[in-house]
């Protein structure tokens, strides 16, 4: 709802949400693991000093498939697919429980697939290639695997806080008022992501601009009569912004052991706090919100660093549902900063721009914002 100037107003750039949203996943894709099925499975590449030249392997598993056996309970077997980039034709062996066994690596393409039994919480497999020449090369890598019915508060949920500096650019025309604010903030975000399956997770963030520092606070004012424009420069105050949101994602089924895409979609509310130094030096609004959409691709790099990137579209509105003209745009994305496989903690550099626009009769504004931030896993 827009508010009139007499009144104490509150509006934010989303772009701190869409990082935010992106980051939580993210902090599982650094280390590749996937929830499938009833289990969750894990693929860390040991660094062998002998390691097999040109070979990739996914470290998400294709499938994970209960197997009968003759006695017993059946058995959990996840399917990997590798690449042999050196060597087309002939047999990749690995050696899983003490029993060695070939995998046919493709003459077309150089692809394997090899089967590791999920027996229990963490096992070695090691794999080994022989050359033309016959020299031996020895790779190997561990699969940690757990069901999911055991308690996986360190799987299923992921907490994150983060700061950023932000630049906005904000513009609003009120009758025969003008406000030009421009601002860089210190802004601090909390998010929460839940795993819910393979396909789909949930998750929620908000966040509120801790220090505002304005650059430009120019209030402009047209008379009715003359037509006349008097400026007063530093007439109004800096703004704090604030925003919360809800969304839920969805695993698009594209195949790839080094990248995952998502659709996701939510609502989200935000506005700015600014106070009044006069009752018609007040500015912004109070709230604003929509559906939101974004498309993301979480990737990793060949030395196993998580980054992403997302594309959004947003309406935002004072009422009713869509709108093709009040709406917001924004692209961005992160990388991790942290090395992988060291510890816990994970530690992820993001980065946003966005453009919002929005109108009615009398009153319209635009904000053009960008934001460079940090953010951890807790």
């Amino acid at each position: 709802m827009i508010l009139k100037p007499s009144l104490l107003h509150c509006a934010l750039p989303s772009l701190l949400l869409a990082t935010s949203a992106l980051l939580p996943s993210l902090a599982r894709a650094s280390d590749m693991s996937q929830a499938t099925g009833e289990v969750y499975v894990e693929v860390i590449r040991l660094k062998d000093p002998n390691k097999i030249p040109g070979l990739t392997l996914s470290e998400v598993p294709l499938s994970v498939e209960s197997v009968p056996t003759a006695s017993g309970p059946p058995k959990q077997m996840a399917r990997f697919r590798g690449v042999s980039k050196n060597v087309k034709g002939g047999n990749i062996l690995y050696t899983i429980e003490g029993r060695l066994r070939a995998a046919p690596i493709s003459v077309k393409d150089g692809s394997f697939e090899i089967q590791v039994p999920l027996s229990g919480r963490e096992q070695i497999v090691r794999l080994r290639s022989i050359d033309d020449y016959g020299k031996v090369y020895d790779d190997a890598i561990r699969v940690r695997s757990e069901q999911t019915d055991q308690k996986k508060i360190g799987k299923r949920w992921n907490f994150d806080i983060g700061a950023a500096i932000s630049y906005l650019d904000y513009h609003e025309d009120f009758r025969n008022l003008d406000f030009d604010v421009t601002e860089l903030g210190l802004t601090v975000k909390a998010g929460v992501n839940y795993i819910m399956n393979k396909n789909f997770e949930i998750g929620g963030n908000t966040f509120v601009t801790a220090y505002p520092v304005g650059l430009n606070l120019t209030q402009s004012t047209t008379s009715t009569t003359t037509g006349a424009v008097t400026t007063s420069e530093g007439a109004i105050s800096e703004a704090r912004w604030f925003g919360i949101n809800g969304r839920l994602g969805y695993r698009l089924p594209i195949k790839s052991s080094k990248a995952s895409f998502h659709l996701m979609t939510g609502w989200y509310v935000w506005g700015m706090f600014v106070p009044a130094t006069s009752p018609t030096a007040t500015y912004g609004v109070q709230y604003l919100g929509g559906p939101q959409f974004f498309l993301t691709g979480r990737f990793q790099t060949k030395k196993k660093r998580a980054y992403a990137a997302y594309l959004k579209f947003a309406t935002i509105q004072d009422q009713g549902f869509l709108s093709a003209v009040n709406r917001e745009l924004a692209i961005g994305g992160a990388y991790q900063l942290s090395k992988p496989n060291e510890g816990y903690r994970r530690w992820m550099l993001t980065f946003d721009v966005a453009h919002a626009k929005f109108s009615k009769p009398n009153q319209a504004f635009s904000l053009l914002s960008a934001s460079l931030g940090i953010s951890t896993n807790l």
